[in-house]
């Protein structure tokens, strides 16, 4: 049994992506940091489940955008949003 536990950072509520010359910046949005074990054994829509739980989200009247922040490049660190909707993504 592995108790292996992967940390998110969680940004969410009312603000504005900001790009800036590192990229994304999400400062002005509420952040939490949430733990979850075992995310690699877990397919995508038990992550939004847990997501929407941890949040008090009423799935009937609301949904979840998923996107990471994500470095393409090797050089220096430029912050990208990409979104997810799958566990292929």
């Amino acid at each position: 049994m592995s108790s292996e536990k992967s940390i998110f950072s969680i940004y969410y509520g009312e603000g504005n992506v900001i790009y800036g010359p590192n990229g994304v910046d999400l400062s002005e949005f509420n952040c939490t940091v949430r733990g979850i074990t075992r995310p690699h054994e877990r397919i995508f829509e038990s992550l939004c489940n847990w997501l929407m739980r941890g949040l008090r989200i009423n799935q009937e009247t609301h949904i979840v955008s998923v996107q990471c922040v994500i470095n393409r490049t090797t050089h220096t660190l430029i912050w990208e949003l990409m979104p997810l909707a799958s566990n292929e993504d």
